[in-house]
């Protein structure tokens, strides 16, 4: 357990892109992460979680922080199913990302979607309004081109 907790603390949570700046100013790949547990933290939780007790209760903790988490990924699409499926054959820059890190996994990954319908006036332009504000509210740090 204490390997899921520093997997979990040492994730990758965002990154950019190397974006060029002027004609003579790049700004390389940036990544958002932890920086793992401390030896002391791994030893403790070592012995902490030694009990069903112990763990059952972290287990619950993880969970109840999901809410607060920030999103890694918010995307928009006419077409969920098509969408998802690209995604997950890595045709997309998501799908690519999850497939060449060594953190992620679609095991590792939870998938929310919200259908936007009865709006019938420039529904697109709805969607990307509401993948701006949902990326931007969320962090989504593997979105690169939100809204």
């Amino acid at each position: 357990m204490v390997a899921w907790l520093e997997s979990l603390t040492t994730g990758i949570r965002g990154k950019s892109q190397m974006r060029a700046i002027s004609h003579i100013l790049q700004i390389p790949s940036v990544e958002l992460r932890g920086r793992g547990l401390t030896k002391d933290k791994a030893n403790y939780l070592l012995q902490f979680l030694k009990t069903p007790q112990s763990r059952m209760w972290m287990k619950q903790y993880i969970e109840s922080l999901e809410n607060f988490a920030p999103t890694l990924y918010v995307g928009e699409t006419g077409n969920f199913q098509k969408r998802a499926a690209e995604h997950v054959r890595h045709v997309t820059d998501f799908g690519l990302t999850v497939q060449e890190s060594s953190d992620l996994s679609w095991e590792k990954l939870d998938f929310h979607y919200m259908v936007l319908k009865g709006f019938e006036t420039k529904p697109e332009l709805l969607r990307k309004s509401v993948e701006y504000i949902s990326a931007a509210l969320t962090i989504a740090g593997l979105t690169k081109r939100p809204g």
